[in-house]
């Protein structure tokens, strides 16, 4: 297809669904605002207090903005323990000097005392782990600003005297967990020979921070100066780290729980990392809230049974949390699985333009695979004539030429041309004039078109010869890719597999037209 023609199709597609995917989306805000609404009211969630902080703070998607309520709800959240509602918090502290800057909600008009505050909040933030950018902007000001480096040194010499009185020891333990973080961090921008000097400094702090039971101290070590080897250039660093982040991770600590989920869960089993996943959701982290949409989609324990309405749930507050810019996860895929579960009617009714409007929002992230997913699943919603909006053959196949475009993606493009002509023959003047066999043998030959349609392909001879051995071979391999964390379109097609097995096991086979609806 040429580039004009590829664009045309786009731009039909956004004439098409556009304006209602932004509504589509706006509701999707307010309905998850209410969920966030009614978590705070029923008791003091952490995470939906700074949500509700986000949403107002931002003004976002139709609501309006209102400073004084995304103050408050930043101050219960952080009061509540949440590691990011302090970073906005500190955002929105201020001199009167600078009321030119909107965020800014609460003016303290002495320099020193107002930097006092925001270091305190900054490095309760930052201190925490990688939730959001307060490391960054604290590096920033240690290294450029001088009223913050006297600020951050007032904050050290008054940790210290308390360190020297204190004998509670949650405080104990943050408290040395804050030098440390402070020594590490004037290690980052120090000399070759200072730094070691402060990381070692750091490394005692966060020793003393663990022993007291501070669970970031135990992060720091294993993050920091163990996986990323700052200040550290032992051979046993992997081990190191895992076992430090697996003590975080017992004694608490979100992140660690997410970096053993993440890259070493093979090492642990499922109750655990269902376990984690659990935990972790407290503070709603979009990959956690997608990792839980999975198993929910899934069914994986006994404590995780299957539920299509809580994995919709999780879907749709994975999709407005407002840590997805924190933590890059494909919004395409979510997007995608959420037009998968309105198109196939999983935990809800079937809602075919709704299907379509996620679809169109996944589409709009280019060149990821789940883009092109929703190309050829518009054009299957367009083909079948489901859409209130569109039903142009023409955007239908300008879809699937869309996804054969991509060699990643030819298969799935060619796999739907083929059925088109298959069920339409009046359409093999549009497609080129070629053969629906000829696409079949082409989507067959392509790596990347899932087993699921390799075997439908054998056991209804769509361009093979029927082979229900080749087709139960194929079906098997789709089953097998339905991994702990594989994303709800293979766990949706796995499961597909799985109930035509189920028919070819007992000799129920659907050839001919009936094959069409595949």
């Amino acid at each position: 297809m040429s580039k004009n023609k590829k664009s045309n199709v786009d731009q039909l597609l956004a004439e098409m669904l556009a304006n209602h995917a932004d509504k589509s989306y706006r509701n999707l805000v307010k309905e998850v605002m209410k969920k966030h609404i009614k978590l705070t009211e029923e008791g003091n969630s952490p995470h939906s207090h700074y949500e509700l902080g986000r949403i107002y703070h931002l003004g976002k998607d139709g609501i309006h903005q209102n400073l004084e309520k995304a103050y408050e709800h930043y101050q219960i959240a952080s009061d509540h323990g949440h590691p990011v509602a302090p970073y906005y918090l500190c955002q929105m502290i201020g001199s009167h000097e600078e009321r030119r800057d909107a965020d800014k909600i609460r003016f303290i008009s002495q320099s020193h005392h107002l930097i006092d505050i925001k270091v305190r909040l900054l490095i309760k933030a930052a201190a925490c782990g990688a939730y959001c950018k307060a490391e960054q902007k604290y590096s920033y000001y240690l290294a450029s600003s001088k009223l913050w480096q006297d600020g951050i040194n007032r904050y050290k010499n008054w940790l210290e005297e308390q360190i020297r009185s204190e004998e509670d020891q949650a405080k104990l333990g943050r408290w040395n967990h804050y030098l440390g973080f402070i020594a590490y961090k004037k290690g980052t921008v120090s000399g070759l020979t200072e730094s070691r000097q402060y990381y070692l400094q750091a490394y005692r702090y966060f020793s003393q921070g663990g022993k007291f039971g501070c669970a970031a101290s135990y992060y720091y070590l294993g993050y920091w100066l163990y996986r990323l080897k700052i200040g550290y250039d032992g051979h046993d660093y992997k081990e190191k780290a895992e076992k430090y982040l697996y003590k975080a991770a017992q004694h608490g600590h979100i992140m660690s729980k997410l970096l053993i989920i993440k890259d070493y869960r093979h090492n642990y089993s499922t109750e655990l990392i269902v376990d984690y996943l659990t935990a972790s959701s407290s503070f709603g982290f979009s990959i956690v809230m997608y990792y839980l949409a999975i198993l929910y989609f899934r069914g994986v324990t006994d404590i995780i049974l299957r539920n299509y309405p809580l994995a919709l749930d999780y879907l749709k507050f994975a999709l407005v949390n407002s840590d997805i810019e924190t933590f890059p996860f494909p919004t395409s895929c979510m997007y995608y699985s959420l037009g998968l579960m309105y198109h196939y009617g999983l935990g809800i009714h079937h809602h075919y333009n709704q299907a379509s409007y996620y679809y169109y929002l996944a589409l709009q992230k280019n060149n990821d695979a789940y883009s092109h997913y929703a190309a050829w699943q518009i054009g299957k919603l367009i083909q079948k004539r489901r859409l209130s909006s569109c039903d142009d053959i023409q955007v239908a196949i300008g879809c699937y030429r869309r996804a054969r475009l991509i060699n990643q993606f030819y298969g799935y493009g060619c796999y739907r041309l083929a059925k088109l002509i298959l069920k339409s023959p009046q359409t093999l003047s549009l497609t080129e004039d070629i053969s629906s066999t000829y696409y079949f043998k082409l989507a067959m030959k392509c790596s990347s078109l899932s087993p699921y349609y390799k075997g439908l392909m054998y056991e209804y001879g769509l361009g093979v010869n029927v082979d229900l051995t080749q087709a139960r071979t194929f079906y098997t391999s789709a089953i097998e890719k339905d991994g702990l964390f594989c994303d709800i379109y293979t766990a949706h097609l796995a499961d597909k597999a799985r109930q035509k097995m189920d028919l070819i096991q007992i000799g129920i086979t659907y050839r001919g037209i009936l094959a069409l609806s595949y």
